[in-house]
Parts: C-alpha cells; structure tokens; sequence
C-alpha cells in the first residue's frame, strides 16, 4: 500500500478548489436559469404574437367596442392593450415577473433564488428547476377561462413545449461543455 501525506500548503489548496466546486452549481444554476427563461418568454412571445397556439377565439363585440372607445385597435392585438401581461411573462426586471431558480448536484450544494408568489408554469431538468410566472391578477382568469371568457392559453404546450425542452436541453449540454474544457 501507498501512502501519501500531503504538504500543509497542498492541503490549503486542495481546500480552495473543493470550496469552489461546491460554488459550482449555483454559479451554473444562474447561467442555465437564463438560457431556460430566454427559451420560455420566446415561447410566450410567439404565443401572444400569434394570438394562441392553438389560435385564441376572438373578441367579443362587447370588448372590441370598448378597446375602441379606449383608443385601441378593436380587434387585435389580443391581450396586448398595454402589453402589461405579456411582459410579466418575457422580460425579468417586469414588475410583475415571477422567477426561482433552483440547482443541487448530487444532493450538495443546493441554493435557491427566488422572487415573488408563484401561480403557473413549472420547466425542470436533472438537477435543476425552474419556474416562471406572473403576479399579474388578470393570468389564470384568461389563462384557463370561464363560463363567460374563453380561455385563452400563454403558456407553452404540447408540441411547443418539447421544443423549447429539446432547445433548453441542448444549450445546457453545451453550458455544460463550455464549462468543462475551461
């Protein structure tokens, strides 16, 4: 058997790089909370540009009369009189934008960030979660509808949800081999 006994000033650095892997999955939950949120609001933005996916039923006669009387065009856009509901959902410094991110790598080293309540939409990966959200009042109403309003969808889904999971997944791949050649 051999042993070996390492210098006192082995040990300190032995130390330094073992404190800064435990740093590592914070300092890479960060990157890949951005690449998630920057594929999750172009998910939403394509939704609202397109209105819906599938497409949201129209207006009612009632509300394009009002948009009208308001100064808006009456018909369209959809949900985007002050596009206040569309960028709590897209842009991270909105007002009313909800975010957590999450990361743990083999159980050490876990760290959250979080601000604000949460109401929708959860993406999660391997050792890491994130959610998006809003704290705008008017999301679930208009998000899942009623007997009066029909529902009218934000959230990606179904084929375009997998999509942005497929791009998400591909650019922490590459997050991740950028990080381990350097």
């Amino acid at each position: 058997m051999i042993t070996l006994t390492p210098l006192e000033s082995s040990k300190k650095q032995l130390e330094a790089v073992l404190a800064g892997l435990e740093k590592l999955p914070a300092r890479m939950a960060a990157q890949a909370f951005g690449i998630a949120f920057e594929h999750f609001s172009s998910g939403v933005e394509d939704i609202f540009q397109e209105e819906g996916n599938p497409r949201w039923e129209g207006l009612a006669d009632s509300t394009a009369e009002e948009r009208e009387a308001f100064g808006y065009g009456p018909w369209h856009p959809i949900l985007q009189r002050e596009r206040y509901l569309l960028r709590s959902l897209t842009e991270d410094m909105a007002p009313q934008t909800v975010y957590e991110y999450k990361a743990s790598v083999g159980g050490y080293g876990t760290e959250a960030h979080r601000s604000g309540n949460f109401t929708e939409s959860n993406v999660s990966g391997a050792d890491y979660s994130w959610r998006f959200a809003t704290l705008d009042d008017r999301f679930l109403a208009l998000q899942l509808g009623d007997d009066r309003l029909p529902s009218r969808p934000m959230i990606p889904r179904g084929d375009q949800a997998i999509q942005i999971g497929q791009r998400i997944s591909a650019d922490l791949r590459a997050l991740v081999e950028r990080l381990m050649v350097h």
